[in-house]
Parts: C-alpha cells; structure tokens; sequence
C-alpha cells in the first residue's frame, strides 16, 4: 500500500467508444497521484485493445483481462489488485470533473473520514468533455458521525446517493469487511452499489460530503439503470432485506429508512413491470403488497425527499395502471384456456 496514493478501478464491458472520453477527464486531473486499473470484462467489441493502447502510453495504467463475471465481479477484481491507500470506482461510459480525486482526497484527508462524497451529476448520453465545468466551487463540506446517521443519510437517498462512482473509499476499510476481497455481492445484480456501500458506512465513523460536483453520470440507453424490467432486478431486495436485519440487530433507528426504500424499490418495479406488459400475476401482487407494507415509512422518514410528495400521489395511479394490467392477463388467460379447450376437441373428434 503506497501512502495518499488512489487507485482507479474502472470496469470495462464492450465500452470502446467512450474509453478515450473517459480517460481525457482522468489526465485533466488536478490531483496526479493515482494509479487506473482496467479491468477488461470478457469485452468483445474492440475495448481490450483500446485499453492495452492506453496502458501503454501511460506507466501508471494497467489492466487486467477477465472472462465475464459482471460489474461486481470485475470490481473484485480490481481492488484485490490495487496499491492504493484510496480507491474510487468509475464507470467507463462516465466523464470525472477536474477536480474528482483533489476535492474527495483534500476532504476524506482534512477531516480525517472513513468516506469522502462529492455530488454526482446526470447526463444525457451524448454528453461530452467540452462540456464539464472547469470551474471549481467554494463550497463547505458538511460532516456526518456515527452510524446512524450516515446509515439514514445513504438509505434516505439524502446527500450520499447510492452510486459508488462519487465517492473514495479507504482501503484499510475495504480489507476489514467479511467478505474481502469478494466485497461486492455477485448474488445482487441490480442494487449492487447500494448494498456494498451500506456495508462499508457500518465500518465507519464519519463521512464528509460536498455539493462540489465530481463526477458527471451519463445515462446511456442499454445500461443497467435504463433498461426494462428483468426478474434479475428483483435481486435488489436481497440486499434489502440483509440490510433490513443488520439494522433491526444493531442500528434499529435506521430500520425506518431501509423500510422506506423497500417501498420505493417497489414501487419502482412496479412501474418498469407495467411498461414491459410483465405477465406475472404473482410477482405484482407480491410487489404491490411489500410497496403496500412499507409506505407508511416513508411518511416518518424526515429525510426522504420528493419520494414523500410522490408516493400519495402515485398510489391511485399505480391502481388505475395496475388494474388495466391485471384485466388484461386475465383476459388473456382465459384466451389460451379456451385455445387449450378447442385443441382437446379437435383432438377428441
């Protein structure tokens, strides 16, 4: 482990058009003491090759090749592969401000913190490097200590948001959870961030978050958080309901802002169900009950934001769109009934 030194570990899956961006906003970095780790994922467009280009132009890249195993799996395998006292996870697709690794390494260093936050901003897929701001904002952290109240402030989508591409991380950390170096969950694989970062902030003491924006998010047609609804989504309640008995066991004044996000996931997959046609009866029902349970949290949740606003409003509209699509499965359940009746007959005569 190299003392102040951060290490980047960047996934990398068929992402060879947005490599170069990406990599323009690492060398236009304020803070030059770190070190990039591709980690190519079982790639087979012509990502791989760009990366080797890349490492061999700068001494301090370097990569690993993989057959696939996901986003979490090639995020295991860079840390165990990193040198750092820091790490940071940045996606491919995804541009860093100027000042990423000044803003969140002068912060976590300053206040002595186990977590450093900076703000993460949403773009549009054809965002690009001319457009990130070069200007750097006189902003004042704001400190959070003990448990519960960073736990609240992750589970409340407050100030921390739920990526870990926003964010550095303390090594000594990392290798002092259960499951290291396997420290992302291959079991979830939708929700992953939310679950590993939960798990990190109850190793932690203190956290230092800053409006200074860090990191500029593009949201890409095709990727995880844009695409339609997969019954592998419903993995995110696995880490939920993990996270859901750790609390009740040992932080229960946070249990009130896990439940409200169950409820909000919920609602969440609810909605995608609906606009996919999703012709499992069982699973909205099972759904609709669990957003049902849980929604009363999020009105004792102080934290949560516009959620609050939402959900009352939502609620008779998830009916409406809910009850048209059960009136259509059933619809077409007795379709195929009486298909299978005029084949027993045909069959008979």
């Amino acid at each position: 482990m190299q003392k102040e030194l951060i290490s980047i570990i960047i996934p990398c899956f068929n992402v060879g058009r947005f490599l170069e961006e990406c990599c323009k906003s690492l060398a236009n970095q304020t803070n030059k003491n770190f070190e990039v780790i591709f980690v190519n994922d079982g790639s087979t467009d012509d990502t791989l090759d760009i990366i080797k280009e890349i490492c061999e132009e700068n001494e301090n890249y370097r990569y690993v090749d993989q057959q696939n195993q996901g986003v979490s799996g090639a995020r295991n395998t860079g840390i165990q592969n990193a040198n750092g006292e820091f790490v940071c996870f940045i996606d491919a697709d995804d541009i860093l401000s100027p000042f990423y690794l000044e803003t969140l390494h002068s912060n976590i260093t300053k206040f002595d913190a186990d977590y450093s936050v900076g703000k993460l901003k949403f773009r549009k897929e054809s965002f690009s490097n001319e457009k990130v701001s070069k200007k750097k904002k006189n902003t004042k952290p704001a400190l959070f200590e003990g448990k519960q109240e960073i736990l609240s402030q992750l589970y409340s989508t407050g100030k921390f948001n739920v990526s870990v591409c926003n964010k550095l991380y303390r090594i000594s950390i990392l290798k002092s959870m259960e499951t290291y170096p396997n420290i992302f969950s291959s079991n979830i694989t939708y929700g992953e961030d939310l679950d590993f970062n939960f798990r990190y902030l109850t190793k932690c003491e203190t956290a230092i978050f800053t409006k200074q924006p860090v990191y500029n998010y593009r949201m890409r047609k095709g990727s995880a958080v844009q695409s339609r609804f997969k019954e592998k989504m419903l993995s995110v309640f696995v880490g939920h309901y993990q996270n859901l008995k750790t609390c009740e066991e040992k932080n229960p004044e946070v249990v009130k802002y896990v439940r409200a996000f169950i409820a909000i996931s919920a609602l969440e997959m609810l909605f995608r169900m609906f606009y996919c046609k999703y012709d499992k009866s069982e699973k909205i029902v099972e759904l609709y009950r669990e957003m049902k349970a849980n929604n009363k949290y999020i009105r004792k949740s102080k934290k949560i934001p516009w959620y609050k606003k939402l959900s009352p409003c939502a609620r008779p509209i998830l009916r409406i769109l809910l009850s048209k699509h059960f009136r259509k499965l059933k619809r077409e359940s007795l379709k195929e009934k009486l298909e299978e009746l005029v084949e027993k007959e045909k069959t008979a005569i």
